[in-house]
């Protein structure tokens, strides 16, 4: 009987000093596969990081491609160091299979969630009235929308390590219940 596949999900806050130790430890271990917290439409430009391209060349092209979201800079902040380390983890492990997992919707309608949200408190700053109706309804969508792409983005992770005998994963501070949801799936998961 074959073994379940053995994920390990290293759970941290999105704060730059968290990715650097993410990164950090990343780079110390043996990888068969990685999973990153990315938009899967950054995937082919992780990879080409992991295969040595230069840092600043892919970057401009993810720009260029508008594959990051405004503004870049903040994005970056948090991104680069873990971006950075894949040319490195790339020669330790030659044999990386990289996945991206981020859902693409997600990750935009999030955005435009951030926007609407600074212009309703914008409204109620300059009205002195709040629409709770508008902040109840767009809080909602963007409730129901992250579990829906939590969901998405568990059944892809769970779909995908049943390739391999060991993924690593990196993800935000659900990474408990990422743990939860893919222990149902059959797959062994420990969180770091």
């Amino acid at each position: 009987m074959q073994m379940p596949p053995e994920i390990f999900i290293l759970a941290f806050p999105k704060l730059r000093r968290s990715h650097i130790k993410a990164a950090q430890t990343m780079r110390k271990e043996e990888l068969e596969a990685l999973f990153l917290m990315f938009s899967r439409q950054l995937e082919e430009h992780v990879r080409m990081l992991a295969e040595g391209l230069d840092y600043s060349y892919v970057l401009a092209e993810m720009k260029k491609s508008k594959l990051i979201p405004e503004p870049t800079g903040a994005w970056e902040y948090y991104a680069e160091p873990i971006l950075k380390i894949m040319s490195q983890i790339g020669k330790k492990n030659p044999n990386l299979k990289i996945h991206c997992f981020g859902d693409p919707f997600y990750e935009s309608f999030s955005n435009e969630t951030a926007v609407k949200l600074m212009i309703l408190t914008f409204r109620a700053l300059v009205t002195k009235k709040v629409k709770i109706e508008e902040w109840k309804k767009t809080l909602l969508d963007e409730l129901n929308s992250n579990l829906e792409a939590f969901e998405e983005e568990a059944e892809f992770i769970a779909d995908r390590t049943k390739k391999y005998q060991r993924a690593y994963c990196l993800y935000g501070l659900d990474g408990q219940k990422l743990k939860h949801r893919l222990s149902q799936k059959g797959m062994y998961t420990s969180l770091g």
